[in-house]
């Protein structure tokens, strides 16, 4: 399922970005704003397909009865990596800093999210099992 995200997202941001003059077109007709529309589109949907990694995390967590490690999951991508990692990113080089910093926020919790995940996962397949007779 990773790998389907992953090249589905990477199919996604190149039409994205290859069609983003006509969509910031279709959203303002002043220069400056789209501009700051392609400026968008040419980096934050970058780490979609991350964010698609975290969001498949979470609901495998759920689904194995561990929603408090979701929810976890959930704060620190937002509160730890997402958000600081954006205000960061603005107070040093400004709007592009800001969507490169939050490119960095998701690529860094996916990376945190697939490794747990990948961890628990390799616990669950080597639990035992019960034997029905």
């Amino acid at each position: 399922a990773i790998k389907f995200i992953l090249a589905w997202q990477v199919v996604i941001y190149i039409i994205m970005a290859l069609c983003a003059h006509w969509i910031a077109a279709a959203f303002s007709k002043e220069t400056e704003v789209a501009d700051l529309i392609k400026l968008f589109i040419w980096i934050l949907p970058l780490g979609y397909g991350l964010q698609g990694i975290i969001i498949l995390t979470n609901s495998s967590f759920n689904a194995l009865h561990k929603p408090m490690i979701a929810l976890g999951l959930s704060i620190i991508r937002l509160f730890v990596c997402y958000l600081p990692l954006a205000y960061v990113g603005s107070l040093f080089y400004g709007l592009p800093g800001l969507f490169v910093g939050a490119l960095l926020g998701n690529v860094l919790m996916a990376m945190i999210s697939y490794r747990l995940f990948s961890k628990e996962f390799t616990q669950v397949d080597t639990a035992p099992t019960e034997q029905v007779v």
